[in-house]
């Protein structure tokens, strides 16, 4: 199971809880992720605080995606580490936890179960990472209905 993160749990201390959060972040790049055979990859530039880039641009949204408040998209970052650190997505099947499809020349994830997206860029030699966040559920049914579309596109 995937422990979110609860500001409760840091006494209220938002740097300690923000700090925990990077730390869930940063760990999923221990496990060398990979999607379609290529490493996923991340804007390490160093932000605010020395955090990296992309990791602010999913806490802190950075487009019109932004369904929720930006401490839940903290709370759940850990979602990131069960989702991308899983090699196994099977994209044409109904009963997989994480499907994906193209849509505006980028690859979406995103997970019923835990109600989350993943927006990735495939590349040549790599596949970067761009966001993440909650999903609604009008969100949700969009994501379904343009998975079946884009599935049955490409299989004719």
């Amino acid at each position: 199971m995937c422990k979110f993160f609860s500001l409760e749990d840091f006494n209220g201390d938002f740097e300690s809880f923000v700090t925990a959060c990077y730390s869930s972040y940063c760990s999923l790049w221990k496990k060398s992720p990979v999607f379609n055979n290529k490493p996923i990859v991340r804007d390490t530039t160093a932000a605010e605080k020395g955090f990296e880039k992309t990791f602010w641009g999913i806490v802190e949204g950075h487009d019109e995606s932004k369904i929720y408040d930006d401490l839940i998209r903290y709370k759940r970052i850990s979602l990131l580490n069960r989702i991308l650190a899983t090699d196994c997505v099977e994209p044409n099947n109904q009963n997989s936890d994480i499907k994906w499809f193209v849509f505006d020349k980028n690859k979406r994830l995103f997970s019923e179960h835990y109600m989350y997206e993943i927006i990735l860029k495939e590349m040549r030699t790599e596949v970067f990472l761009v966001t993440a966040f909650p999903i609604n559920e009008r969100r949700l049914c969009k994501d379904k209905e343009l998975w079946k579309i884009y599935w049955k596109n490409k299989n004719g």
